[in-house]
């Protein structure tokens, strides 16, 4: 017998809005949307789309999978009598998406998986897949004494132009991770006349082996553009044949003579991703790539670069010497620039900053991502090279430093990540950075590194917020707790959103602080909550004390409360508290508060 209380549950969850029920039931995970798709026959219809947008072949064992345990062959077979069953609920029809790894499959097999799946726009191959598919068929071809057996074997192409070619739906084609040797330029090279219609092409994670290896001529972005003329989306290693160009390029430009016809401007290009220089090891071979690509994506919005190897530090006044006048090109649409260093970030910064100083400056958001030899890079330096910056995040490990010594104009940032930098020393780059930054409205940061930065000496003000909220901490919960760790922004008084990063947590329960306090010390708001971590030490909820939280931290939730600093007030037996505790003081509190990306409540 069905409960009164089922049916009103039932009905409930029948009425939502489809728009509603199907962004509750899409917010869970894969494993509970299988289980989901089980439930009705409206929540499968709802569901089934999604889970099986994207299905990826051979995954790691510990990967989430759609259909675990399935050999690739099982599955192909499997859906290629769904199809033949009943076309109309074959779930291959929501397949947008494949992913092939290291598996054992051939040409032929992909090829099936597309004809069964004929709504795949992605395709994500390992390149040693291409590879070892056609050195498969060079072997049945050697081996081959009949020449009925020879011509049968020669039948890669035929399953490149299927994949690839004709009709193929096919717009963005990335190979996964491949050692750009001379097996791949060949694959690469017997594959271009089937891209035409691509969008996009990704060679991102190419490590290239020394130029002298390969025959570049094979495969380089001159080919590429004639037999893919419409990417939007690229990312390719540049030939150092290529990009040596450019020096006959501003000779012809300077005599106004036909430079076009020395590189070929590629227009259709927004979206480039430079990968696999191992040679860049100065700031005046770096100018000369950069140059080059100016000049051959002459509309790009988004650059990505990967510089693995390290810079030698240079003098900016030699190296201006070195670099092409921009005004004979620069990137005079780029938006988004995204910076991967192994050396000195300075030099690099330095060189784009000469290519993007044309006005109107149009570059608003800048990724660096530095690794632990690089040392640091300067704030200030980063504002003065790209001054129409709205949006700064760092990646990676580095050391971030700010020097106030002069007057230096306010930036236009509004969002700053640097959850994942720390400061040098004791400096007051924190400081520095909100009192460059006014119009600051989104900021993430990690409250370990920062909050032992706030020294006496270092900033009247902040040092100042900082004291002032320990000492009440102190006396109005006289009791054991471990020692928290606090920050102050005293500086950032426009933020919307507040993002905290914490990575020195442990499994133990912890309480997090919000106070704001006016400039002559008096507590205006103060907000607290209770976190929870699970056996890993990550954050699992997080929620205002006093809701469903343990009775005896309740007394932490008013210890800012000049009322309840009175004597009379401390009872003889305090509560005690043994979980983490942080502390976050402001003189204008944002309107958003996460806590390692979980959203803080209000109530």
């Amino acid at each position: 017998m069905t409960s009164p209380s089922s049916i009103e549950c039932e009905a409930h969850i029948s009425s939502l809005p489809q728009e509603l029920l199907e962004s509750i039931l899409l917010s869970s995970d894969k494993q509970q949307q299988k289980q989901l798709r089980c439930v009705n026959r409206r929540f499968h219809d709802l569901v089934t789309p999604h889970l099986f947008q994207s299905i990826t072949l051979n995954v790691e064992a510990n990967a989430m999978n759609i259909i675990p345990s399935s050999p690739c062959l099982a599955l192909l077979l499997y859906l290629e009598q769904q199809q033949k069953a009943c076309a109309g609920v074959s779930v291959a029809r929501h397949v947008r998406s494949i992913k092939a790894g290291h598996v054992d499959l051939s040409l032929e097999d992909l090829t099936r998986f597309l004809r069964v799946c004929p709504g795949v726009t992605d395709l994500a191959l390992f390149a040693s897949f291409l590879t070892e598919s056609f050195n498969g068929r060079q072997e049945q071809i050697n081996s081959s004494s009949f020449p009925a057996d020879r011509q049968q074997a020669v039948s890669s192409e035929d399953h490149l132009q299927v994949i690839f070619g004709g009709c193929s739906s096919i717009r963005n084609l990335q190979l996964m991770d491949p050692q750009l040797c001379q097996q791949v330029i060949n694959v690469m090279h017997r594959m271009l006349p089937y891209l035409s219609h691509l969008n996009s092409l990704d060679l991102g994670l190419c490590v290239p082996m020394p130029e002298q290896s390969f025959d570049a001529e094979l495969c380089n972005l001159a080919s590429l553009q004639s037999h893919c003329p419409h990417l939007t989306s690229l990312a390719f290693p540049v030939a150092r044949a290529e990009y040596g160009l450019i020096d006959t390029w501003q000779e012809s430009k300077k005599k106004g003579g036909d430079f076009d016809s020395v590189i070929r401007p590629w227009t259709t290009v927004t979206d480039f991703w430079l990968v696999g220089h191992s040679d860049l090891t100065s700031g005046a071979k770096l100018g000369r790539i950069i140059a080059f690509v100016c000049v051959k994506f002459p509309r790009l919005t988004s650059l990505t670069l990967d510089l693995n190897c390290p810079f030698a530090l240079e003098d900016t006044a030699a190296l201006k010497q070195t670099l092409m006048d921009p005004s004979l090109g620069c990137f005079r649409h780029l938006e988004t620039l995204k910076l991967e260093c192994y050396g000195s970030i300075g030099v690099a910064q330095h060189v784009l900053g000469h290519f993007t100083s044309i006005e109107p400056r149009k570059l608003k958001s800048l990724t660096l991502k530095f690794h632990v030899d690089v040392g640091g890079f300067d704030f200030l330096e980063t504002v003065s090279q790209f001054p129409a910056l709205e949006s700064l995040h760092t990646e990676g490990i580095g050391q971030l430093e700010a020097d106030l010594e002069n007057d230096v104009a306010a930036c236009s940032l509004a969002r700053i990540d640097i959850s994942s930098s720390w400061p040098v020393g004791s400096s007051n780059t924190l400081d520095a950075i909100g009192r460059l930054s006014p119009s600051l409205q989104y900021l993430k940061i990690n409250i370990g590194a920062w909050g032992t930065t706030i020294l006496s000496g270092t900033d009247n003000e902040t040092f100042r917020l900082k004291d002032f909220a320990l000492g009440r901490l102190n006396l109005a919960a006289p009791c054991s707790y471990t020692s928290p760790r606090t920050i102050s922004l005293a500086h950032f008084n426009h933020l919307s959103r507040l993002d905290i990063v914490d990575y020195g947590s442990q499994q133990t329960p912890g309480l997090l602080f919000l106070a704001e306090v006016s400039y002559d010390t008096t507590l205006m708001t103060l907000k607290s909550w209770f976190i929870e971590k699970d056996q890993s030490g990550k954050t699992c909820s997080i929620r205002c004390l006093g809701n469903s939280t343990p009775p005896e931290l309740d007394a932490f939730a008013n210890w800012f409360d000049p009322c309840e600093c009175d004597d009379d007030s401390v009872t003889s037996d305090p509560p005690s508290f043994d979980g983490f505790m942080r502390v976050i003081v402001m003189h204008s509190l944002p309107e958003h508060i996460y806590y390692d990306s979980l959203k803080a409540p209000s109530k």
